[in-house]
């Protein structure tokens, strides 16, 4: 089946001179977000009904960027299914960009790479460029990779030399004007201890680590389970894509649940997991569910999720940091 024409064409002019984007606040997907989650989830020709749903219901030009994201990805899987309509093209630009940003960030990261390597030091990377250089899929391709996460130990050489590399003369020119630009952003973070020992090594860039595979979902779901999360909502198809290619789901379930309650993040990290397994082709996720709920959710990864969820206590979250900063 396809989508012949661009069923929004149809729908009057709303502000296409002057859009006002929408604004959503997360975590959870609102009502057009869940079309766009079944677009990419569901079997056909469910996942083309609500592809068409979507067109129907939403005004492309104010949808805000996590929704755009979230289409790019559907049309990607739809393929020549989701049509030949605006929407979709623009979407299939919008994937094109994405992948050309992705490039530019790979290279990036071998340069990185190589400074680890002259140090003698490792780096782990986490968020999008841990799940592109771990291999995980959605639609038969990589996840693109939208940012730079690093955690590396509190050494001054070390982590101005990879600052260094993005001043314009070291690395490559365009990674260092998207740095600066802001496309691509970058996060060094230090730890004054020795790096997670269980981080796997990666075998095509010596030097850096990923986090194995539980761990990397605890990160991902507490990291996006919050208002505004940094990774929109492509985090549930990550998490997701890691599941299936894991096999072993109660194993996976007993692990994800051992590192939430380490981290004091289990209440969170439930919450993300019961939202996902409301999704299409999403058994997989159960056994994650009962691990979590046959643990214990302790009061202070309770009051952790609603400091990030909930406005007030987003608010005293900003409050709190804005007190540190001005000390």
């Amino acid at each position: 089946m396809h989508v012949s024409e661009n069923p929004a064409q149809s729908k009057p002019d709303r502000g296409r001179h002057h859009p006002e984007l929408k604004s959503w606040n997360g975590p959870g997907p609102n009502a057009l977000q869940h079309l766009l989650l079944r677009a990419c989830l569901a079997p056909q020709p469910e996942a083309l009904d609500a592809w068409c749903q979507w067109l129907a219901q939403c005004d492309f030009n104010s949808e805000d960027s996590r929704s755009i994201e979230l289409a790019s990805l559907a049309v990607s899987r739809l393929g020549k299914d989701a049509g030949q309509g605006s929407e979709a093209t623009r979407c299939r630009g919008w994937n094109r960009r994405a992948w050309f940003l992705s490039e530019v960030a790979k290279n990036a990261a071998n340069q990185i790479a190589k400074v680890s390597r002259q140090f003698g030091r490792d780096i782990i990377v986490t968020g999008d460029l841990a799940t592109n250089l771990a291999g995980y899929t959605f639609a038969g391709r990589e996840f693109p990779i939208r940012s730079i996460n690093l955690t590396v130990s509190n050494d001054p050489a070390f982590v101005n030399a990879i600052r260094e590399l993005f001043q314009g003369g070291t690395c490559q020119a365009l990674a260092a004007e998207a740095i600066h630009s802001g496309h691509l952003p970058l996060s060094v973070r230090t730890v004054p201890h020795q790096l997670n020992p269980q981080a796997r090594p990666l075998a095509d860039l010596e030097g850096l680590k990923i986090l194995e595979p539980a761990e990397h979902i605890v990160w991902l779901a507490r990291c996006n389970w919050q208002r505004h999360p940094p990774g929109g909502l492509r985090w549930i198809l990550e998490i997701l894509s890691m599941i299936q290619r894991h096999g072993d789901d109660a194993e996976l379930g007993h692990r994800v649940a051992a590192e939430a309650q380490r981290q004091n993040h289990a209440a969170s990290v439930l919450s993300a997991l019961r939202l996902i397994a409301t999704l299409p082709d999403s058994s997989a996720v159960g056994p994650l569910v009962k691990a979590l709920e046959d643990g214990p959710i302790s009061i202070r990864s309770r009051i952790k999720r609603w400091r990030h969820t909930s406005r007030a206590g987003t608010a005293s979250l900003r409050m709190e940091r804005w007190i540190r900063g001005a000390r």
